[in-house]
């Protein structure tokens, strides 16, 4: 079957552009992506946790038409799996800190709760470690991403990191 030039060309630059685009978003997730899909690559070898997250932000966290592209990162998964997310997460801000307020009623009290906060402008994550039982996470904004918008994710799993709940969006604040 003979495709036009023109058509194969444009083909090929959607899907650089698009993987241009996920590779993008990965570079300062890229230690989140590590813990959050590691139960997924002891249970398949063949897909390291960087290529699995890269698949799913090019099927799910890219939108627009070709050349307008843009990421989604409300769609944007740091942890894939079954485990127990928290209930009713909040996040307030108040000057240059961040408090992160979640239900304490779940799977066991000391399961781990990681809080990320993504400065796409800067390229730049913030992240903090809690357990379930706090019930709330705290964290400084550096003076220099203060001004900038930011995505807040939450990671749920157990204490031995072995497994995890798909990952929650919190918002931009």
């Amino acid at each position: 079957m003979d495709y036009p030039i023109k058509e194969t060309i444009l083909a090929k630059a959607v899907v650089k552009r698009r993987f241009q685009l996920a590779t993008i978003a990965l570079r300062p997730l890229l230690p989140l992506i590590k813990i959050g899909y590691q139960a997924i690559f002891r249970r398949n070898r063949s897909v390291r946790p960087y290529n699995h997250a890269m698949s799913q932000i090019i099927k799910g966290a890219i939108s627009g038409d070709y050349p307008e592209l843009s990421i989604d990162y409300s769609r944007v998964l740091l942890s894939k799996g079954a485990y127990e997310q928290v209930s009713e997460p909040a996040v307030l801000r108040s000057g240059d800190s961040l408090e992160l307020t979640y239900g304490t009623v779940g799977a066991k009290a000391d399961d781990i709760v990681i809080w990320a906060v993504l400065c796409v402008e800067m390229e730049e994550v913030l992240a903090t470690q809690g357990t379930r039982i706090e019930g709330g996470l705290s964290l400084h904004i550096p003076r220099h991403l203060a001004p900038y918008r930011h995505h807040h994710y939450l990671i749920v799993g157990d204490r031995s990191y072995n497994r995890f709940a798909q990952s929650k969006y919190l918002g931009v604040y």
